[in-house]
């Protein structure tokens, strides 16, 4: 899954992962600073998690679904 957030201003984003279980995601980030920088893995609870997205830029969510 890919975000973007072209605001100058970072913003909360939910996400909600369908069709499959999910443990976690790693975040994978381009942004001021950052050129496809890894990021603390972040747990997903009830197939659904919040990240903060930073203002302009775009972050990958990396992870294994099991059907």
């Amino acid at each position: 899954m890919v975000a973007f957030n072209t605001l100058a201003n970072e913003r909360s984003q939910d996400f909600t992962i369908a069709g499959g279980t999910l443990a976690q995601v790693v975040p994978w980030m381009t942004a001021a600073g950052k050129n496809l920088e890894a990021q603390t893995p972040v747990n997903v609870v009830d197939g659904a998690f919040t990240y903060m997205l930073p203002g302009r830029s775009v972050t990958s969510f990396v992870g294994d679904v099991t059907p």
